[in-house]
């Protein structure tokens, strides 16, 4: 019996439950190993895709980035790990944006900066 990329994404996340550092490791260990004697290793990305689908349905976002021109607040990263309690939450600063902030959660990306919004009305303009 041949298992969907989402059966072995599903079966990954449920044993995964909970578990950090070499517990998390052996369990994924274990995937690759069922894969390689079911001669399917090379469906180890649609795995991983599928596991990542998974993730979100059960938890929401996996991960988040903000880039804002300065340090932000604490209040605004605690927010953010508030708001999703499941992801990897990470910052960066990048003067270019000049000020507000860029949000990416996971392959959507919410652009709130001023180099953002000054690029759109320079398209805007060349455009017509």
């Amino acid at each position: 019996m041949k298992f969907t990329a989402r059966q072995y994404a599903e079966a990954l996340l449920n044993v995964t439950e909970g578990k950090t550092g070499a517990a998390l490791t052996s369990a994924v260990k274990d995937l690759v190993e069922v894969l390689a004697s079911r001669h399917e290793l090379s469906r180890w990305r649609e795995v991983a895709r599928a596991f990542d689908n998974a993730w979100r349905r059960k938890y929401g976002a996996s991960e988040v980035t903000l880039t804002t021109a300065h340090e932000p607040t604490e209040n605004l990263l605690e927010g953010l790990v508030k708001a999703f309690p499941q992801a990897s939450v990470r910052h960066t600063v990048n003067a270019a944006l000049m000020g507000g902030a860029v949000i990416q959660v996971d392959d959507r990306r919410l652009d709130g900066s001023i180099a953002g919004h000054l690029s759109k009305l320079h398209n805007q303009l060349v455009q017509g």
